[in-house]
């Protein structure tokens, strides 16, 4: 018992180098720890086993996410009112068109709402915590956002290369929000004044 605490804590480490997020390596150790107990008599190398795990349901989680907000974002584009008609746009060119339409059309506090509720499934009392807009607004700016959204015949608009789809694109591989909260931020301050 001694040997496994001991290559617990080791994991443990191990986990919060790689993910930088402590809750997610805590899942990710006792989940690599609970598949090892299943198979404790097949393994040799106790070690390796269990940091290969931890490293594949890290991939795999991030995996997840990522195929979680292209889809998020693809039923969105699904929408006839967003979107060129064209069938075969590729999906980063569709987001791209979708960020560049939401910097023209949506305020910086329909835009922040929205990307952050849609594409990172925050709750409300976690946008009134993070950006100071409250339950209630933000539950009608999401409406708001929605419906222009929605109105939309083509995207006109459409410029590329959005300085907020960039940090979006990074924000989603690397699940580090502040960058893109931040900029988010600037923009409202921006309004406000």
């Amino acid at each position: 018992m001694y040997q496994l605490t001991s290559l617990e804590a080791e994991c443990r480490s191990y986990a919060r180098r790689l993910t930088q997020n402590k809750v997610l390596a805590e899942d990710l150790v006792q989940e690599a720890l609970k598949r090892y107990l299943d198979n404790d008599s097949t393994i040799s190398n106790r070690e390796g086993y269990i940091k290969r795990t931890i490293h594949n349901l890290y991939v795999n989680s991030l995996r997840k996410e990522k195929r979680h907000r292209v889809y998020v974002l693809r039923s969105l584009s699904t929408e006839p009112a967003i979107f060129f008609p064209s069938s075969n746009m590729e999906t980063v060119g569709e987001l791209d068109q979708l960020f560049s339409l939401m910097q023209n059309i949506l305020t910086p506090h329909e835009r922040a709402v929205f990307i952050m509720k849609k594409s990172f499934e925050k709750e409300y009392e976690w946008i009134e915590d993070n950006f100071g807009i409250s339950y209630e607004n933000c539950r009608q700016l999401l409406h708001r956002a929605k419906s222009k959204l929605r109105s939309r015949s083509n995207v006109a608009l459409y410029r590329g290369g959005s300085h907020l789809y960039t940090l979006f694109l990074k924000a989603s591989r690397t699940g580090n929000l502040f960058p893109l909260i931040d900029t988010l931020k600037a923009d409202i301050a921006v309004a406000n004044n």
